[in-house]
């Protein structure tokens, strides 16, 4: 026969809130279960007395009888000691009634951890419901239980419900191992990075990028690109990111060392990829431009386009050859007058003019920017991600109210946009499919080329030779060319009276003499 489920049902008592079970359209609440379950202890104590060889009667009774020994044995010593019976009968009634409020005290305690032992009010149902169900009696053996101490006195009896099968295989309580990726980050390109420097009269950036996961010790830096004049930056780099990840608690897990030969203590953190934009200094601390935090449990997508931003590539402008005062060309100045006061070309010294630094652009979120995805379901992602600061990189004013000034109360400012592909594997993927540093073979997914930069912006020192020989050529290089001059005509006459010398002495001697 086939059960209908059972429903849990509820109700207001005056000792609370009272559950039951319905089954088959019969309520069992806890209150009656209670009674009969009460009802069948009392009757097993009296049949269990009965087999002793004690009459029926609870504790009552027999407190009664004894009660009624001792007036029989008050009627006898009355005439004797009535003074000592009057006393002794008012001790009796107060202790008969003590006892009575004790055994009530007591019988209320026992219903409490009667009631404790069994569990909560369903599980109490559940049981007497089971109980009242035939079960297939074979399968039900009791034991009796013995003690040493109590000889061949059976002790009680143990009663057991035996079910054989197959073995249910072991559960594993080893601590969860966190599951080992490996987060392959690209970094192509750097496009409207500003600059905060200054080389020969002429803004620049020595432009590296800085990746790494929270958590690691160490960072992972790109090489150098020397002197960016226009903010493109290319670098074709990529960074291998090993971490450990606690899918059960979503952290990764930081191994950090309190002392040199201790072993690493382990630190539950949040999954947070960080990239930075550094300015590179040669004799200075490198200067941080911007950088962006991206959760991988809720990444923002990247933007399809540096001008969804508003962020271009500028082209770096060759500059103007013309003369704007005297003619139209450099080499109007065989033409034009040496000592020309008001263009300065040749002997005076010309006035240097700096170039203002490129003001950054206000970030604006564009449409869909609140969309997150997770990297652990994308597992690929590729776009470009600003590179922000809080702090306005120039302590030029800014007073004038310009457009997108109003953001907000923290407004932040894009010091460049970073173009990144970005891939997530795990460590047996990995092994399967490995990928080099840098550009080192295997190099795929994808395919990184050697970056196309000129030759001299690979080195400190040959890429500020070339600006140094242009800077001074551009303000000095006529002047020293006209005392180069100068000097070696002087020198040329001097050498050329040395040697004419002797020819002249002898010549004034034969006129004299």
């Amino acid at each position: 026969m086939m059960l209908s489920t059972p429903k849990i049902e509820t109700r207001k008592s005056d000792e609370g809130e009272e559950c039951g079970i319905t089954i088959e359209q019969i309520t069992f609440w806890f209150s009656d279960v209670m009674h009969v379950t009460e009802n069948e202890e009392v009757a097993m104590l009296n049949a269990q007395r009965e087999k002793a060889g004690k009459e029926e009667g609870d504790g009552k009774n027999e407190t009664d009888r004894t009660s009624e020994s001792w007036d029989d044995v008050d009627m006898e010593m009355e005439k004797e000691k009535e003074s000592w019976e009057k006393r002794r009968s008012k001790e009796r009634k107060m202790k008969k009634d003590s006892l009575q409020k004790a055994e009530t005290a007591d019988g209320e305690l026992r219903k409490k951890a009667k009631r404790a032992i069994r569990g909560t009010q369903l599980e109490t149902i559940a049981l007497f419901i089971l109980r009242q169900i035939n079960l297939v009696p074979e399968h039900v053996e009791s034991r009796p239980l013995f003690s040493d101490k109590g000889g061949k006195a059976k002790n009680g009896e143990l009663r057991m419900f035996k079910e054989y099968g197959s073995i249910p295989a072991p559960f594993n309580v080893a601590p969860r191992k966190p599951v080992s990726y490996q987060l392959r980050v690209a970094v192509m390109d750097v496009r409207g990075a500003i600059p905060v420097k200054r080389s020969f009269a002429e803004p620049v950036s020595d432009l590296y990028v800085k990746a790494f996961i929270n958590g690691m010790p160490k960072g992972h830096k790109t090489d150098t690109h020397f002197r960016v004049l226009d903010g493109t930056g290319e670098f074709n780099w990529r960074f291998l990111l090993n971490f450990d990840y606690n899918p059960w608690e979503k952290k990764v897990v930081a191994y950090t060392k309190t002392r040199y030969f201790r072993k690493p203590v382990e630190e539950l953190v949040d999954p947070i990829l960080v990239v930075e934009l550094w300015d590179k200094n040669k004799f200075r601390k490198d200067r941080l431009l911007g950088d962006i935090e991206l959760d991988l449990l809720a990444f923002i997508e990247g933007i399809g386009s540096p001008s969804d931003v508003g962020v271009y590539s500028k082209k770096s402008r060759k500059r103007d050859v013309n003369c704007p005062k005297c003619c139209t060309s450099r080499g109007c100045l065989c033409r034009c007058c040496i000592f020309c006061y008001e263009t300065k070309c040749l002997c005076g010294r010309r006035k240097i003019k700096k170039k203002p630094f490129p003001k950054p652009v206000l970030f604006v979120e564009p449409e869909g920017y609140d969309e997150t995805v997770n990297i652990f379901e994308a597992r690929n992602l590729y776009g470009w991600w600003p590179m922000l600061t809080d702090e306005y990189p120039h302590d030029e004013p800014q007073n004038a109210k310009k457009k997108n000034d109003d953001v907000g109360k923290d407004p932040k400012w894009i010091m460049g946009l970073i173009e990144m592909d970005m891939m997530l594997l795990t460590k047996q993927e990995s092994d399967q499919e490995p990928a080099g540093k840098k550009r080192s073979e295997p190099n795929h997914s994808p395919f990184l080329e050697k970056p196309n930069r000129k030759t001299w912006a690979n080195s400190w020192l040959v890429s500020r030779i070339k600006p140094c020989i242009k800077y001074f050529w551009h303000y000095y290089g006529l002047q020293i060319l006209l005392w180069i001059l100068i000097i070696a005509l002087l020198a040329l006459t001097i050498f050329a009276l040395i040697q004419t010398w002797p020819i002249i002495l002898i010549e004034i001697f034969k006129g004299i003499f």
